[in-house]
């Protein structure tokens, strides 16, 4: 992201919005990094390895 070349921002607080019923911590609860794939179901990287 380029936030080093934002000069300014311009805040509509009177612009509508979307209420949404959002658990973000039930969304999020599988990440590893930062990205949220919602098309794929987690996996067990522990299943089927050996020690």
């Amino acid at each position: 992201m380029a936030l080093d070349r934002i000069i300014a921002i311009d805040y509509d607080f009177n612009m509508p919005h979307l209420e949404e019923n959002f658990n973000g911590d039930r969304y999020y609860k599988n990440v590893v990094g930062e990205t949220v794939n919602t098309g794929l179901r987690p996996i067990d990287l522990n299943s089927g390895l050996t020690s």
